[in-house]
């Protein structure tokens, strides 16, 4: 239990005040412990305090400290920013007999997601005081172009069962402060053919195999996540992004993620729990070269296609769109409303345009390369019974 932590810090920052000798490391603990004078009769006589004893360094998890630093003043900026808490007695995992098992922890059910198509969300990149969000700009652009709704799409697929997204947790101990736990983003299928029940946050879910690569591993994790004041905050993680209803066949990879949201209490946290999420946000980057390659292996899938519908040009730095009346004829009607976007002469033009305005340098080696992207979202309760 984290609850430690507090108590560790405040006896290390006692024995640092009360020691003058050069060696006055973190890593004396518990010799520290044992020296401290102070503490007994008005004569100053040292009190005998027994044998030293080594507790456990406290692990320093404040934002202040990324780079290494486990000074006191961190270290005491680490307890405001998380305080002493009771935890939850049966958070995932656990082993008290009492407590509901299971392989997996609480969910979470995307129950609302809304790709931004203005400036208003999610993340400044660049630090210039501008949100970055060039696909949000593109879907709103392409919306005017073709006619189709892209998020009453998206809103659809949620409601029917066909898009869902769910987060699952471990270690997370309490719900409104912990400096460390585990998450991941899954894709779900219902076990039931109910939807209602999923968006009334009684689902319950099977982890989709397409969420998981090919040892078996969950793709989608995330290096860092924390809830401080009841705002919980993932950082460098991956996921991927579905355009239902227009670009059905084209997955698109994004790194760089970031999600955030505020935890609405009571959060259940043991395994078969559930967690609601409101004001979320999701941010980060889509690279040009996997973006292009996708709607081209798309593409090729489709029957009236089957041919790369974007052809890069390195002298100019560009993807150039290579379809021809005949092809957006032969996809005219097309069952599938992905090869009827692909094959759509108007739409091509503008990626091709688009594909010279990306704005982010997502693997820092000084060259543009990314599209940011800027997602809202809700989420209610579920429960994540197994995988197929």
């Amino acid at each position: 239990m984290k609850m430690w932590m507090g108590v560790c810090v405040v006896a290390l920052l006692c024995a640092c005040s009360g020691n003058n000798d050069d060696n006055n490391s973190t890593s004396d603990t518990g010799s520290d412990l044992g020296m401290i004078a102070d503490m007994g009769d008005p004569n100053n006589v040292p009190v005998d305090m027994g044998p030293a004893i080594d507790l456990p360094l406290p692990v320093d998890m404040g934002m202040s400290d990324l780079g290494g630093d486990t000074g006191a003043e961190d270290m005491a900026l680490d307890m405001q920013e998380f305080p002493d808490v009771m935890a939850q007695e049966c958070a995932h995992p656990t082993t008290d007999p009492m407590c509901p098992m299971g392989e997996y922890g609480a969910g979470t059910f995307l129950d609302s997601i809304e790709i931004v198509q203005d400036g208003t969300c999610c993340r400044d990149f660049s630090g210039n005081g501008v949100v970055d969000n060039k696909i949000g700009q593109y879907m709103s652009f392409l919306q005017g172009a073709t006619g189709e709704n892209i998020n009453a799409n998206i809103d659809a697929a949620v409601q029917a069962g066909q898009l869902a997204y769910l987060f699952e947790y471990a270690n997370w101990e309490n719900e409104m402060f912990d400096s460390a736990l585990d998450f991941r983003v899954f894709l779900g299928a219902d076990t039931d053919l109910d939807y209602t029940d999923n968006l009334a946050g009684t689902g319950a879910f099977d982890l989709r195999a397409t969420s998981f690569d090919m040892n078996g591993d969950p793709k989608w994790n995330f290096d860092t996540v924390r809830v401080t004041n009841g705002r919980m905050i993932a950082t460098n993680g991956t996921l991927e992004l579905f355009f239902p209803g227009l670009l059905d066949e084209v997955q698109m990879l994004v790194t760089d993620v970031r999600i955030e949201a505020d935890v609405i209490p009571p959060a259940d946290l043991a395994s078969g729990g559930g967690v609601t999420l409101e004001n979320g946000e999701i941010s980060g980057a889509l690279a040009r070269n996997l973006f292009y390659d996708s709607m081209n292996e798309a593409a090729n899938a489709c029957t009236c296609l089957q041919k790369n519908v974007f052809v890069y040009n390195a002298g100019e730095d560009e993807y150039e769109c290579d379809l021809n009346m005949v092809d957006q004829m032969n996809c005219e009607f097309d069952p599938s409303s992905g090869c009827r976007f692909l094959a759509n002469r108007q739409a091509c033009a503008f990626f091709e345009l688009a594909s010279s305005d990306i704005d982010l340098d997502a693997d820092n080696d000084g060259t543009l390369d990314s599209f940011s992207v800027g997602v809202r979202f809700t989420g209610v309760p579920a429960e994540i019974v197994g995988r197929q």
